[in-house]
């Protein structure tokens, strides 16, 4: 079964759009087809920005996506892992990456391209595919349909 890390971005969006590619691949854990993993910086993190943009509505279903996801959530990686990767990536995404690189995830999904799809990143983590959700999403059919391992 293929691992699956998500970055804050992915489950907020989720959150937004119960239609969207991120609200998709996160189906795909629920339904078991792939497994879900965050951090707890994660976790953390799509909190405080659920609290700040979305309504109760949006809140509750904040909680009930992080459960009906069965997404698994780890502990943060310790500083001197975290600070391994300063030198290619922010401050505030070097837990994210870390922590997935730790795993040795398949995938990393996240919205943010800017910092997670340069070549730097992508080389340090490499075999991990770091990918937008909509890419993951076709990716995903594709290979589901392939029966991948």
């Amino acid at each position: 079964m293929k691992k699956v890390f998500f970055d804050s971005s992915v489950i907020i969006a989720a959150v937004g759009s119960k239609t969207g590619a991120s609200a998709r691949i996160l189906s795909y854990c629920r339904k078991q087809k792939i497994e879900g993993y965050i951090s707890e910086y994660v976790l953390l993190e799509s909190k405080k920005n659920v609290r700040k943009k979305f309504n109760e509505i949006q809140k509750q279903r904040f909680n009930a996506l992080i459960l009906k996801s069965k997404l698994i959530v780890i502990e943060d990686p310790n500083v001197e892992i975290v600070t391994q990767y300063v030198d290619i990536i922010s401050a505030k995404d070097t837990p994210v990456l870390a922590a997935a690189h730790i795993l040795k995830v398949d995938y990393l999904i996240t919205h943010n391209t800017k910092d997670f799809m340069k070549p730097s990143v992508l080389q340090r983590v490499h075999p991990i595919k770091i990918m937008t959700p909509k890419k993951c999403v076709y990716h995903l059919k594709k290979c589901l349909a392939d029966r991948c391992k």
